[in-house]
């Protein structure tokens, strides 16, 4: 092993290089702590941080050659890594304003897979109780000294569950929300009450629109009449330059295309106002309760 810019450089081992493991199978041409790596999950589980102690690696390196003589755990493991996200990064772009709706879902996520890895941790723990020289174990002092050794226990201790502020975000965040916090749709129904009442009323406005054309349809007789949206211009009914002969007269023209006109009604107009402005305060609503639940999670440390 060498030293370089503060790491251990790991060697392909000739021999065991760890006596620990003197009862272990040896892995040829890879250190221990290298095919773990190659097998790592992702996120904070994918991270093999190596130091310069060289009892701590020792360490880990026990607690690995642990879970190769456990292949079902080491597979039930593995997986709740995969499903945990690097919470570090998470929380750190949330405290600083530049985390987004993602950010909370990883962290809910990540906080709902914590029980489950400390779970497994258990069963490993008590399969290398089990396991242990039982002469060993009678000796109070011994098996004390093991305890401190052994790095899954200290896992066990030092992984915190947070189960109200899990629970927070399960109740509060959709699984799959837009990337930005401004596009809405971040929170689940009956989080907010307010903020359900915004939505009733952008839907039921929006399902108003779309009977508009309908209606609008059998009304003018034109049936290639199209009720269309666009940020720039809003609602608008859209007409054919070969229909616009049949345009009622209380339509108003609202912008002339290549291929036809734009109308807008009285009532198109106020219905549009409706929805955009519940769409706009719906938006305020949402980016007020992610600060909040943000606040929330800065009042929890994870680390």
């Amino acid at each position: 092993m060498n030293e370089r810019r503060g790491c251990l450089q790991l060697t392909p081992p000739i021999s065991n290089p760890n006596p620990l493991l003197s009862n272990r199978a040896v892995f040829p041409a890879e250190t221990v702590e290298h095919r773990a790596s190659t097998h790592a999950g992702k996120g904070d589980g994918g991270r093999l941080r190596n130091g310069r102690d060289v009892a701590e690696l020792q360490r880990r390196q026990q607690m690995i050659a642990d879970l190769f003589q456990e292949p079902d755990l080491l597979a039930s493991i593995r997986t709740e890594l995969k499903s945990i996200r690097d919470i570090e990064r998470s929380v750190g772009r949330l405290s600083q304003a530049s985390g987004n709706a993602r950010d909370l879902v990883a962290l809910k996520t990540s906080l709902g897979q914590v029980p489950k890895l400390k779970r497994e941790l258990q069963k490993l723990i008590d399969r290398i109780e089990f396991g242990a020289n039982p002469l060993e174990a009678a000796v109070s002092d011994a098996n004390q000294a093991q305890q401190a050794v052994c790095l899954p226990p200290q896992l066990q201790r030092e992984i915190r569950e947070m189960p109200a502020l899990a629970e927070k975000l399960a109740g509060a965040l959709v699984d799959d929300p837009p990337f930005a916090v401004k596009e809405g749709g971040i929170f689940c129904d009956g989080y907010d009450r307010d903020l359900d009442a915004l939505r009733q009323a952008s839907r039921d406005g929006k399902n108003w629109i779309s009977q508009l054309q309908e209606r609008e349809i059998v009304a003018t007789g034109i049936k290639s009449l199209k009720v269309r949206y666009n940020s720039v211009f809003g609602y608008f009914i859209e007409i054919t330059k070969s229909n616009l002969a049949s345009v009622p007269e209380h339509y108003t023209r609202k912008q002339t295309t290549v291929g036809g006109e734009r109308f807008i009604t009285p009532e198109l107009k106020e219905m549009e106002a409706k929805i955009l402005g519940a769409d706009e305060i719906q938006s305020g609503t949402g980016t007020s309760n992610v600060l909040s639940v943000t606040d929330t999670i800065q009042k929890r440390p994870i680390s």
